[in-house]
């Protein structure tokens, strides 16, 4: 069991993302901050990777529910599938006492496996947009717009870095990565996920997969938002909740032809290598 006092302590050494400290020195030393906390991963873990709004949430989620078949909270979700170094015991829920855990790092460590989970970069940057509104953002979308295209809109680095990143990784060139899009995710979601578990090695039931996907559909979801506790997810009003539409066509409408050449231009390469 883990002992809350130790958690608290690891909590607040650990609380680099923490919007207390300026983003440019975040973003200095988040490389050292990855390579610190990633030595806590053990051969047998896997990742749950992806770019900040890319739909991970709903993902843990629902990979939490098949893996314990019962239904979650958001608690139980951050403390079970946590971020990397965040918990010194998470549980283990995979084969060979593997453990699942989260990232927004450009940053493999060692472990298994991972799953990169990657959404439409023009959905990802209306989600951060709301994000940071919720975080008392007072720019319009196009000073947000050019904040996110040079990478500078959270600590890691610009969406397209990132998943040229993953697609290169060992992992990726040693046949231990799975990709899923987003909007794959969306269309069609027991087949999605199905191929998730079968990387990850477990075998779930039909039946458990469907269960998990209704308990976490976006009326769900909003329902344990609004019981969750967390700051991290507090609700601040319908307009701008943790938990968005979920939408894979959102953006359309809302981005002048102009700003969409320019997001597009950024982020060439890595659209063209997820299609």
């Amino acid at each position: 069991m883990d002992r809350p006092r130790d958690d608290t302590r690891r909590r607040s050494i650990l609380r680099l993302r923490s919007d207390r400290y300026p983003l440019i020195l975040r973003k200095a030393l988040r490389p050292a901050f990855a390579r610190l906390v990633y030595r806590t991963l053990r051969l047998e873990d896997a990742l749950v990777a992806s770019y900040p709004r890319s739909g991970s949430t709903w993902l843990r989620f629902l990979l939490l529910h098949c893996l314990t078949n019962r239904s979650q909270e958001w608690e139980s979700v951050n403390r079970s599938i946590p971020y990397v170094g965040r918990y010194r015991h998470p549980p283990e829920l995979l084969p060979g006492r593997g453990r699942l855990m989260r990232t927004h790092d450009p940053y493999a460590g060692r472990c298994n496996k991972a799953i990169y989970l990657v959404r439409d970069v023009r959905s990802v940057l209306l989600s951060q947009y709301r994000q940071a509104l919720r975080s008392g953002y007072r720019g319009d979308l196009e000073s947000f717009l050019q904040t996110f295209t040079t990478g500078n809109v959270n600590p890691f680095c610009f969406w397209g870095d990132h998943v040229n990143f993953w697609l290169d990784s060992e992992l990726a060139g040693s046949g231990r990565l799975f990709v899923v899009r987003f909007e794959a995710l969306r269309q069609d979601t027991q087949a999605e996920l199905s191929k998730l578990l079968d990387f990850l090695e477990v075998s779930v039931l039909p039946e458990t997969i469907a269960e998990a996907i209704a308990d976490n559909s976006l009326e769900r979801m909003r329902e344990k938002e609004d019981r969750a506790s967390s700051k991290e997810i507090r609700n601040v009003g319908d307009r701008h909740r943790f938990v968005g539409e979920g939408s894979v066509t959102g953006w359309q409408g809302k981005l002048e032809p102009e700003q969409l050449r320019r997001l597009e231009e950024a982020a060439r390469s890595a659209l063209d290598r997820v299609g």
